[in-house]
């Protein structure tokens, strides 16, 4: 052994013999090494490995490694023998070192005259190739050897780059696998990479092996060559087939594979009868081919050889082998070279006419009879194959056939269906591997693997069991394995009874036996380090048939609609490749202009129908047709411009018809090579055109069906090369030619092949008279465009890149237009996962070089489409791209369901993003007249997606008009998402039921334009009927209105009977209107006495002035005080937006009749807004009240006085300015669960020392007093106001492979399940702990490390684990028992963005992150901790925590300087104890029990204690607030909270203005910047404000001042910055025109850049105020000003003076 340092080694008639590892091994930075006359025998590793140690800090002069042994003509020399050791003989690594070395100096292996002998397992000679890129070329001299008896490869050099090889007269004989192996395809990045390889003179005899040689460098390499050349002679070899019942397609078994087209074989000699094949290729780029001209392959006479090669004779997808002319005698320097002369392989030999196979030349009639076809067939361009009606076809497995001429059904024969089938299936039985099943049966395709090693049978330990072993355990059983997911091949049987004889499999050189695989076994105790029940369980399939395909050069119809194939049955099909598990459709078309009739696809394994491109010209179409039965998609359509009709599509394993705009970039180039012939003869008798060329300056498409179509495809010749230095230009004129009706014709221009991203080519069509253009490159999504003329111009430019543009040109006559949509018409799609899926991109390409087929208008048309018994979806619309590349036009796509039958399905109708913040797609959903009946866990689940550009012109929308919903279980419709037009009008819902905490129409998200009009509700159950809530504003659009009218709910349900109403939170409702847009609601009948309310108002305000106008209404009664209990508004929550519903119709009139007028028909009434009593005190108070002391006697003597009654507060009160409460010392004010009592007025409550004024919850002895009035259950949900479910329904899954785990589940995060955990080293056991996340498919426990991680996610840990969650708090930080670089981990649970609200952490939506550091765990300091605290701040003896006590100014603006002191505190606080506040309407997180926010009132001796969260909290007083003789004990959170916000002078660093957000969510007195009021006039000055929250947001403000500039200045802020800029920055940003224009943007506020100064103000005549917030935890936020700046005459005010000192 010798290592480092750079040294000369010799060694000269050594031996070196048996030893235990390698017999020589250097390792050294470089030199000479010398072997000669040596014997390396019989050691245990390697005779010889020599590597080249970059590492250590020498370099040598120069590398040699030669070994040189006895030539055959001196015998005097010792010979070099390298023999019968166990891992290989010798081994050359690379030559790397000289990529440092400046001197660049040639490395140099030369072996000579060794002899390798016996030699096991890895090869005999193997050569590393250096793979740096700066390399100097190594030269390799391999001659004179010979190769003997080796039990692996005798010679390899994989990959073969950097050097200059010469394999030369050396002997392969009797070695027992490939003799040479020489190939660089695993490898593609290595294409730029020289290599320069010479195979000459060489003998390869006796061997045995799947393949004796195999060469090939990287296919399209400019600068490899390798030369097989010099009379090699490959003769009496044995060739096996490992896999005899599986016919091949990429790895023929044949005396010499060849892998790429850059390698020529020339004067060989070839003979092996022990072959089936003498030469064959693994190259599938079917436009290549493969030089083997003049080699002889021992034959004079041409059929006695013409049918060993395999190409693409035999599969359509391999390149082509040319032998055209060949040796007759194997000799090189006599050759005796002659031509076929003609003689080609037919499809079908005279000596068996019923076997087929092969390509197709002339046009042929095959009668009627059953066919066996062993090779692929092929109809060329110009044949024709017609097939008598009645003829079966049995394709052999993985065979297929090509149509790229004619193919059609003799229809002059009887009317017999065509049947393309598989051969029949025998599952073959196997000596030494079988899969048995539980019951012992081994004739099965799933089950327990056994194999028989060391004669015993035994079970396979599945630790380190892989997709790989999967496959070819398949093959060798005859069989085929689908390994796209783990769940698709791997099963868990029971342990069996046999022992366990094979652990850690490693089969390596292409190993065809998993038995002779190395393994540990028996002797090393395998069972030992492996449970009886971790046994390797596999899902076989049995091996279909490839499939037919309609090539691009297919020959389109004479006719628009011609029939191209009728009444034809395709069944058993789905296996493209076996070895690579590589699947395909039974039916496939790659460009279709065709109508096909009576087609029935059955039983196929992969997708039934695959259509790739339409020809939106030919309106291709199916008819008539049965599609069922298929293993993954009945139907697979990728762009639009087809009709499918009366067909029926059902029991498909995934969806009955799936759209997919997706290309791959080698199935791309696979379609568009077809183009790509060899001769320009051949290229324009198929109307191909190469261009640029100067000679053809004029395209002439005309009505004759041969000129029709022309191809233009751009390639590198002469008059343009691949020169950057010159641009290429070129110009060419395009005609049709022809008129119909007097009227000219027109063009068409359609892209087959869009211009590459790594080139700058381009082609521009310009209208000649209009001067109208379009670019190939920039307005791809227009194409295919129509001209208006006969006569378009083509501009077409690059100068540098590969050219790659391919134009379809097309006549037109002038009523013929472009169809891009998807017809479904009469059809029936039945007992699908899904009954249609579709996906739908952003961008046009892709990172890995696929394609989207994108259009700027395209539509799905379902029209009279019976949709019945579907399980998971009816359809499943899901968009999975989250970075829209800018500049990417916007496309609409429109869902049209017209006349429809939606019955007995268990899924909805539902669409879905990865991102819904980013697109650039614009939606439109048409739903007409349909009926959806009968359903289960259904409805409409849409979520609209902002589109990038905020200001695009287009828009979504949403109709749903005219149709009926009846009996659906499970059901409702959800409209979520960006701003849209929604029209929901003149629909019936009868007797449908909710999911279990949701209603029946619900939309939130952005604002809409609304209109729901004429709809009926009758006998519906749920928690409402309609719900409207808004979180987010439409930037482009200030006023966005939005109308509820004319619709009759009534007689819906959610409570059985009427004693179980609860009045005091909105439970259930008939309509109801939240956060962020208001609604008109108008001329609607509301009768539902078993809802809680007919109406809630929970839309945010900006003033308590605000209404909501819902006037104009029938309420279900005449009776005021009835309509004010059944209108859940202000009064109620005093958080939400007053409801002005007074007048109100006091009779139940025909308002849904067209002819109803609702002012000559309708009788109307006022209503009178009742002042509370203290007895009953609820609602606004704009009267002084006083609670004084109630006080009773006994009725019986003695006569004593009962304790003293306290006053009850049941609903949120309001003391209006100009009111005070008077509250006399020694009352108690008992308040319900979550009731919060507002003062905009003043409350005097002066208590004594002795007798203080107390304010409590509730307690259980006043519940039960009252219980008849409220339900005993709301106990139970006195923390949860409702719970929102995040999808459309909780679908099952059956127990079937694809139905257990179907591949659309993986888009969705709602199916991906997961439990969580907390450690047990927390402080508080069980209540707190590290995060962690069971992820059960790989069994593994994965530990959290989100530092995006909110309160809100841990409130859902929380609440998942069995605890509370209003007193929840979380960290990131250190965990140093886990260190995530030694815990190797398998997967990560992406990211989750909870509201909330949901049950479980799994549930919670995807947060985007394109820096997965920021959720997987890198080091061992940023992990997520949880603590789920108690809720219990009182005893239990209270029902519950109520709102508390809030202070606030009763308007928005806030006086300037001495101006304030105007208005003087009158509250007064003296001796109070205030128990138990805090959770005001289920939000506690940051409030506190006593909130001030811009008051003073004088407090003395208060005592807050046990409140929710905090004690006592104080936001910019107005004035010296003293807090004397305060008692805060008790409280879960902090006790004294106190900001002020004084404005910041000019002179304020940012540091001092960027700080926590501590105010509350509702903080009064201040502008929510999401309030539903979007125009505000400024009188003198308000303040803005936004508090984070799990919910993305886009809100938006319009600030005017009469007469008067507007100023707005930052106080502070916060703003969340995400670590990956995903296109959706958290920013604030303010313009001087509601436009919203960039060009008026006046500043930007960002976290995450250099921005505006948040100190310096900025003013304009209009302020337009836009926030776009990403969800995050409330620490985050800003608080501004905004000011209506003095005019001149108030200039003596001293407006600077004032302006900074507010406080």
């Amino acid at each position: 052994m010798s290592r480092d340092g750079a040294a000369d080694i010799w060694l000269n008639e050594t031996r070196i013999l048996k030893n235990w590892g390698d017999g020589i091994n250097i390792s050294y930075a470089g030199g000479s090494v010398m072997v000669n006359g040596t014997r390396i025998e019989k050691n245990r590793w390697r005779g010889a490995a020599i590597h080249y140690n970059q590492s250590i800090p020498f370099f040598s002069l120069y590398n040699e490694v030669i070994f040189k042994g006895r030539p055959s003509n001196n015998q005097f020399y010792l010979p070099t023998v390298i023999s019968e050791n166990e891992w290989g003989g010798l081994l050359v690594g690379n030559f790397c070192a000289n990529s440092m070395n400046e001197l660049k100096i040639e490395s140099k292996i030369l072996i000579s005259w060794v002899e390798f002998l016996k030699n096991q397992y890895h090869p005999a000679l193997e050569v590393f190739s250096c793979r740096d890129p700066f390399v100097t070329s190594n030269l390799v001299d391999i001659t004179g050897n010979r190769v003997d008896g080796n039990l692996g490869y005798g010679m390899r050099i994989s990959p073969a780059v950097n050097m200059r090889a010469l394999i030369s007269s050396n002997q392969f004989l009797h070695n027992n696998d490939t003799a040479l192996y020489i190939r660089n395809a695993q490898w593609p990045e290595l294409m730029d990479l020289p290599a320069e390889v010479t195979i000459s003179k060489n003998v390869f005899k006796f061997n045995f092996a799947k393949f004796i040689i195999s060469i090939g460098l990287n296919e399209d390499a400019k600068k490899q060559f390798l030369t097989f050349n010099q009379q090699n002679e490959v003769r009496a070899n044995t060739v096996f087939d490992p896999f005899p019942t599986l016919p091949p397609r990429s790895t023929p078994y044949a005396a010499l594979v060849v892998s790429s087209s850059n390698v020529k074989i020339h004067r060989n000699c070839f003979n092996n009868e022990r072959a089936r094949y003498e030469i064959g290729t693994e190259l599938e780029r079917h436009a290549k081919w493969i030089d083997a001209r003049e080699n002889n392959w021992g034959f004079q006479e041409v059929p006695r050889f013409i049918d060993k090669f395999f190409d693409q004779f035999n599969r359509y997808s391999l390149a082509s082998i040319d032998i055209d002319p060949y040796m007759a005698a194997c000799n090189q320097r006599m050759p005796y070279i002659s031509l076929l002369n003609g003689q080609f392989r037919q499809f079908r030999k005279s000596t068996d006419s019923r076997t087929l196979g092969g390509i197709i030349y002339e046009n042929h009639d095959l009668l009627k009879g059953r066919y066996t076809v062993t090779e692929d067939l092929q109809v060329v361009p110009g044949a024709k194959l017609t097939i008598a009606s009645g003829s079966v076809l049995e394709f052999q497995h993985g065979i297929g056939m090509l149509v790229q001429g004619d193919l059609i059904r003799n229809e002059y024969d009887q009317d017999e269906k065509v049947i393309f089938t598989s051969t029949p299936f025998t599952l073959p039985k196997r000596h030494n591997i079988r899969l048995v099943d539980e019951d012992g049966n081994d004739e099965v395709t799933e089950g327990r693997l056994e194999v028989l090693v060391d004669e015993q049978w035994g079970t396979v330990c599945n630790r380190s069991w892989t997709a790989q072993l999967t496959t070819l355990a398949c093959n060798q059983l005859g069989l085929v394995a689908d390994v796209q997911y783990f769940e698709n091949w791997r099963v868990f049987p029971a342990e069996g009874d046999l022992p366990m004889v094979m652990d850690n499999i490693r089969c390596e050189e292409n190993e065809v036996d998993i038995t002779k695989c190395r393994h540990d076994g028996i002797e090393r105790n395998c069972a030992a380090g492996c449970r009886k029940t971790e046994v390797v369980g596999l899902r076989c399939l049995e091996p279909r048939w490839a499939g037919v395909r309609y090539s691009l050069l297919a020959n389109p119809p004479t006719v628009t609609g011609q029939t191209t194939m009728d009444n034809w049955l395709i069944e058993k099909g789905g296996l493209f490749n076996f070895r690579t598990s590589q699947f395909c459709p039974a039916f496939k078309i790659d460009w279709n202009y065709h109508t096909f009739h009576r087609l029935e696809i059955k039983n196929n394994f992969w997708d039934g129908v695959d259509v790739v491109y339409n020809d939106l010209i030919k309106k291709p179409a199916i008819r008539s047709s049965l599609i069922y039965n298929n293993r993954r998609n009945g139907f697979h359509i990728r762009s639009a411009g087809i009709t499918v009709e009366n067909v029926t599509i059902n029991f498909n394993g995934q969806s009955g018809m799936r759209y997919n705009p997706s290309v791959s970039a080698r199935e791309q180039e696979d379609i568009v090579s077809w183009l790509s012939l060899k001769e320009q003869p051949e290229l324009e008798a198929n109307n191909i055109f190469r261009i640029p060329d100067q000679k053809l300056d004029l395209i002439e498409v005309m009505e004759s069906n041969l000129n029709q179509r022309k191809f233009l495809v751009a390639a590198e010749t002469t008059e343009c090369p691949d020169d950057p230095v010159q641009e290429c230009v070129y110009n060419l004129m395009i005609r049709s030619s022809g008129h119909q009706y007097g009227l000219a014709s027109k063009l068409a221009i359609q892209i087959v092949n869009p211009p590459s991203n790594t080139s700058d080519e381009d082609a521009i069509f310009t209208e000649v008279s209009t001067g109208k253009s379009w670019s190939a490159r920039k307005d791809q999504i227009y194409f295919p465009v129509v001209s208006t003329e006969n006569a378009m111009r083509m501009r077409y430019t690059r100068s540098f890149g590969t050219p790659k543009l391919v134009v379809l040109v097309l006549y037109l006559d002038t009523q013929e237009y472009v169809d891009r949509f998807i017809h479904l018409y009469q059809s029936r799609v039945e007992d699908n996962q899904y009954g249609i899926s579709a996906v739908h991109y952003s961008n046009l390409t892709f990172a890995d070089g696929r394609l989207a087929n994108r259009w700027n208008n395209e539509k799905i048309w379902l029209q009279k489409v019976n949709f019945t018994r579907n399980s998971e979806a009816v359809v499943w619309l899901h968009s999975p791209q989250h970075v829209v590349v800018p500049g990417t036009p916007i496309a609409e796509i429109t869902y049209h369901f017209d006349n429809c039958s939606v019955t007995d399905n268990s899924g909805p109708i539902v669409e879905s993003h990865r991102d819904l913040y980013a697109s650039a797609n614009v939606f439109h959903w048409i739903l007409w007249s349909n009926t959806f009946a009968n359903n289960s866990r259904s409805g409409i689940a849409v979520a609209l997606p902002d589109t990038f550009d905020l200001l695009a012109r287009q828009q979504h929308s949403f109709w749903l008009t005219e149709n009926r919903f009846e009996n659906n279980t499970d059901f409702k419709i959800l409209l979520d998402g960006y701003y849209a037009f929604a029209n929901i009008s003149s629909n019936n819902f009868t007797h449908n039921i909710s999911p279990n905490q949701f209603g029946i129409v619900e939309l939130r998200g952005m604002e809409k334009k609304l209109i729901c009009e004429r709809n009926r509700f009758f006998f519906n159950w749920g928690h409402w009927m309609l719900k409207i809530d808004a979180t987010s504003h439409y930037l482009k659009t200030i006023d966005v209105p939005s109308f509820v009218r004319y619709n009759y709910i009534e007689k819906n349900s959610f409570i059985k009977q009427r004693a179980d109403y609860v009045d005091m939170w909105p439970r259930s409702y008939a309509l109801g209107v939240f956060g962020s847009q208001k609604v008109n609601v108008h001329f609607n009948r509301f009768f539902n006495e078993l809802m809680d309310f007919e109406f809630v108002s929970g839309a945010k305000y900006s003033e308590v002035s605000e209404t909501m106008n819902v006037t104009y209404n029938w309420w279900g009664t005449g009776n005021e005080a009835v309509i004010s209990q059944r209108v859940f508004d202000f009064d109620d929550w005093n958080t939400y937006t007053r409801a002005e519903w007074s007048p109100f119709y006091v009779t139940n009139d025909l308002s849904i009749n067209f002819w109803w007028n609702p002012w000559r028909d309708g009788q109307l009434a006022n209503a009178t807004y009742i002042e509370p009593t203290v007895f009953d005190l609820h609602g606004r108070v704009y009267e002084d009240k006083n609670m004084t002391l109630i006080t009773e006697r006994w009725y019986d003597f003695p006569h004593y006085y009962r304790p003293y009654r306290p006053y009850r507060i049941t609903r949120d009160v309001t003391i209006m300015p100009g009111a005070t409460l008077y509250i006399q010392e020694n009352v108690e004010v008992h308040i319900w669960p979550n009731v919060r009592i507002l003062v905009l007025g003043n409350l005097v409550a002066e208590g004594s020392y002795w007798q203080p004024i107390r304010f409590k919850p509730i307690n259980i002895t006043e519940f039960l007093e009252i219980k008849g009035k409220i339900p005993t259950e709301y106990r139970k949900k006195r923390g949860v106001v409702f719970e929102r479910e995040k999808r459309a329904s909780d679908r099952s899954k059956p127990d079937l492979i694809y139905r257990q785990f179907p591949t659309l589940h993986r888009d969705d995060l709602y199916y991906q399940r997961f439990t969580v955990s907390l450690t047990a080293n927390g402080s508080d056991y069980g209540r707190s702990g590290f995060l962690q996340i069971y992820n059960a498919t790989t069994g593994e426990t994965v530990p959290s490390c989100d530092r995006q991680f909110t309160i809100r996610n841990a409130q859902v840990v929380c609440r998942e684990l069995g605890l509370e969650t209003q007193n929840v708090y979380h960290w990131i930080t250190e965990r140093w028992d886990y260190n995530p670089q030694l815990r190797i981990l398998k997967t990560y649970m992406e990211p989750r963005e909870c509201r909330g609200d949901e049950p479980s952490l799994d549930r919670c939506n995807l947060r985007l992150s394109g820096n997965d550091s920021q959720w997987m765990c890198m080091d061992s300091e940023h992990f997520n901790y949880v603590y789920c605290g108690s809720n219990q701040s009182l005893s239990q003896e209270y029902i519950g925590n109520w709102g508390g006590i809030a202070f606030a100014q009763p308007t928005l603006e806030h006086e300037y300087g001495e101006r304030r002191g105007r208005n003087k505190e009158g509250s007064v606080l003296r001796n109070v104890e205030i128990v138990g506040g805090g959770a005001g309407h289920n939000d506690s997180w940051q409030s506190a029990g006593l909130q001030i926010f811009h008051r003073a009132p004088i407090m003395d001796h208060v005592n807050v204690t046990n409140c929710s969260v905090h004690g006592v909290q104080v936001i910019s007083p107005s004035d010296k607030i003293t807090l004397a003789n305060l008692n805060v004990t008790f409280n879960q959170g902090q006790g004294v909270n106190i900001m002020t916000t004084f404005v910041q002078a000019p002179s304020s660093s940012q540091e001092t203005m960027n700080k926590p957000m501590t105010i509350p969510y509702y903080s009064q007195g201040m502008m929510d910047m999401c309030a539903s009021v979007k125009r505000f006039e400024v009188k003198n000055r308000i303040m803005l404000y936004y508090k984070y929250d799990s919910i993305p947001a886009d809100c938006v403000k319009l600030f005017t001042s009469s007469g008067r500039r507007v100023a707005f200045r930052i106080i502070q802020y916060h703003l969340y910055s995400s670590p990956a800029d995903l296109g959706r920055s958290d920013a604030l940003r303010v313009y001087s025109s509601e436009s919203f224009a960039p060009v008026n943007l006046l500043a930007e506020f960002r976290q995450d850049f250099q921005s505006a100064d948040p100190s310096v103000a900025v003013s304009s005549e209009t302020i337009a105020v836009h926030l776009r917030a990403t969800a995050a935890d409330g620490v985050y936020g800003f608080i501004a000003e905004v000011s209506a700046l003095p005019s001149n005459s108030e200039q003596l005010y001293g407006f600077k003076k004032f302006c900074c000192d507010f406080g």
